[in-house]
């Protein structure tokens, strides 16, 4: 499902999955998910109250602020060797030349876009072995994000 169906429709698909699993985890981005005015704990809530129906307290909604490419972004070198990174500056260096990312800041504001103009420039593709890669170097250690 993509994130407006797991906001408001992942308590149908797993209704079915209530008895023979005991329990169940939602995750969607807030961006795109439809409702990107709300909070990210309302939409939590939001989708945990339609699934306690058939869950009860068994079942959790996570909802990253603003999307899941914000993971990709932390201050480790394996992100530049998992997007191909090939430029004479560094990657940071690149995002703030480009706007992509504030000097105050620690991530792209636009994570998604920035993930993905990255990935042109370097001639690749958003894949799940991007993800796989990045999940098998990068530590969410020091990771603040509160859906991580």
């Amino acid at each position: 499902m993509r994130d407006p169906r797991v906001l408001n429709d992942a308590h149908n698909f797993l209704q079915a999955q209530s008895k023979r699993y005991w329990h169940a985890l939602t995750v969607c981005d807030r961006h795109g998910c439809g409702k990107e005015a709300l909070p990210r704990e309302e939409l939590e809530l939001l989708i945990e109250n339609k699934l306690s129906m058939h869950w009860a307290d068994r079942a959790v909604a996570i909802v990253i602020d603003p999307e899941l490419e914000a993971w990709a972004w932390t201050d480790s070198p394996h992100v530049a060797a998992a997007i191909g990174w090939r430029g004479e500056m560094s990657v940071r260096e690149w995002l703030q030349k480009e706007g992509l990312l504030a000097e105050d800041r620690v991530k792209p504001t636009d994570p998604k876009a920035a993930l993905d103009k990255a990935l042109r420039l370097n001639g690749r593709r958003r894949s799940s072995s991007l993800f796989q890669a990045l999940a098998s170097k990068v530590s969410l250690h020091n990771c603040i994000d509160p859906a991580f």
